[in-house]
């Protein structure tokens, strides 16, 4: 849950209302659902092993012959403070995806928009987990690596025919996850709050945006998430959206986008020895 907190004349007095109140904001920020946008992203269709290709080239659009797409999505970016102050570490899905991830109950969803009704399904999750990549992948000038949530999805399109022909034409390029704090620890940068700033030192030093926090003073570390779903979404809250393209098949793609269109012929179907794979990485 978003929780607001008042603005105060001074940090003294903005950290001596955080300590007054931690176990009411606390509760508050884990009380119900959120959605998530993930903070900097990179859209990635990846169609071969044998090439890559320049961002801005166009790929051939081809109907997989049984009506799917894999897509791999990263859903959130960690280790990057949001405009709640809350900054999500690796290992905080650990726990939600053994338990309802696909090995588990099964109970994540890819859907659309956030909307939660069965219609609303666009694909059937493969995988969920945790994996690093290095800032400059994810479109920051910057060294160093961070870990994204990604979700591995075999997007159907007798779910939504609309979703999957964006999907292939790439057009989806933002995700947000919903989700649901489990476990935070309030951070603060005050040397003489022992607990508070033995949890900033700690993990202070992993956030991506620190200059999002110095200013402000304090943020929340959140360790511990309940996840319900990925979702297709038109905005997200990031900043930089990059696109990297690669391409891989077994034998070179064939043209059939703007030919076929000008002709009006059918899309050709693609057998499964020249089937693509198809997939998008792509976050706020």
């Amino acid at each position: 849950m978003r929780v607001a907190i008042p603005t105060f004349k001074t940090q003294s007095e903005t950290f001596d209302y955080l300590r007054a109140n931690k176990k009411k904001l606390i509760a508050e920020k884990c009380l119900k659902p959120i959605k998530h946008d993930s903070n900097y992203g990179v859209h990635k269709v990846a169609v071969s092993k044998s090439h890559a290709q320049k961002a801005t080239a166009p790929l051939p659009v081809v109907e997989i012959e049984d009506g799917s797409i894999e897509v791999s999505i990263i859903g959130n970016t960690y280790n990057f403070c949001d405009s709640q102050m809350d900054v999500l570490f690796a290992g905080c899905a650990t726990k939600t995806i053994k338990e309802n991830g696909v090995k588990g109950k099964d109970l994540i969803y890819h859907l659309k928009d956030h909307d939660t009704s069965t219609d609303d399904r666009i694909g059937y999750l493969q995988d969920i987990y945790e994996k690093d990549f290095a800032l400059s992948d994810l479109g920051l000038n910057m060294q160093g690596n961070t870990t994204c949530l990604v979700f591995d999805s075999l997007v159907k399109k007798e779910l939504s025919e609309k979703l999957y022909i964006q999907y292939l034409d790439k057009k989806v390029k933002q995700h947000s996850i919903g989700l649901q704090y489990v476990k935070l620890f309030m951070c603060i940068n005050d040397p003489n709050d022992a607990e508070h700033f033995a949890n900033w030192n700690k993990y202070f030093q992993f956030v991506i945006n620190k200059e999002a926090i110095t200013s402000v003073g304090y943020f929340w570390a959140v360790t511990e998430i309940k996840l319900y779903e990925v979702s297709a979404v038109l905005w997200g809250a990031n900043e930089i959206t990059p696109t990297l393209e690669e391409t891989e098949k077994e034998n070179e793609p064939t043209e059939v986008t703007q030919k076929l269109e000008e002709k009006k012929e059918p899309i050709k179907e693609v057998t499964r020895s020249e089937k693509v794979k198809s997939f998008y990485l792509s976050f706020n």
